[in-house]
């Protein structure tokens, strides 16, 4: 397991010192307690944060960041379990999907939504780094959808407001699983611009 994290952070650490393509991103889950899952998913809610390197194709919107992500699993009681895993958050813009300008959201000043409008898809996979009684949290799958909007700051730094739809089932332990709604932001850093003015 040790050795699955130390590849991830290599192939990152590689890809960052290339082009420095950097996207920072934290989420609030609330979940959704129905009847059946608040019965079976120990947590009410989930705080995680996530760390990303960002490419992209060349003629089209469609952008990927695999990253590591770390998830706080809040319980009905004082305290908190912790997760650590991975993730590969994949996004798309409808309204300017063929497009091959590769350059901020900042240099797109008409039709800023039309351009910064986006749909993101994230599977992720997460497992147990703290003591807990609950066998839920050992391994984790989870699957989320999400609409977010562009904001240039800079032609360096986006930052991007999501909210969406999540859904994590427990590979470790039969039959549980939680829904919830999720609300956050990231931060994407494009050192890979700056580079153009030198």
């Amino acid at each position: 397991m040790n050795r699955f994290f130390i590849l991830i952070l290599l192939i990152l650490g590689g890809l960052s010192q290339a082009s420095a393509q950097f996207s920072l991103q934290t989420q609030y889950h609330n979940h959704l307690n129905n009847s059946d899952e608040a019965s079976s998913w120990p947590a009410q809610s989930m705080i995680e944060g996530s760390a990303h390197y960002w490419t992209r194709l060349k003629n089209y919107r469609l952008e990927f960041y695999p990253g590591i992500l770390l998830q706080a699993h809040q319980l009905q009681e004082n305290g908190s379990h912790l997760n650590l895993g991975a993730s590969l958050p994949i996004a798309f813009y409808p309204l300017d999907f063929v497009n091959d300008c590769d350059c901020p959201t900042f240099s797109k000043n008409a039709f800023w939504f039309q351009k910064g409008f986006f749909i993101r898809l994230t599977p992720t996979w997460s497992t147990r780094i703290s003591d807990t009684s609950s066998d839920a949290y050992d391994q984790i799958l989870g699957a989320g959808i999400a609409l977010g909007l562009d904001f240039g700051v800079s032609d360096l730094i986006t930052i991007s407001p999501i909210a969406g739809y999540n859904h994590l089932s427990s590979l470790s332990a039969s039959d549980v699983t939680v829904s919830s709604l999720h609300f956050g932001v990231s931060l994407l850093f494009r050192n890979d611009y700056r580079k153009r003015y030198r």
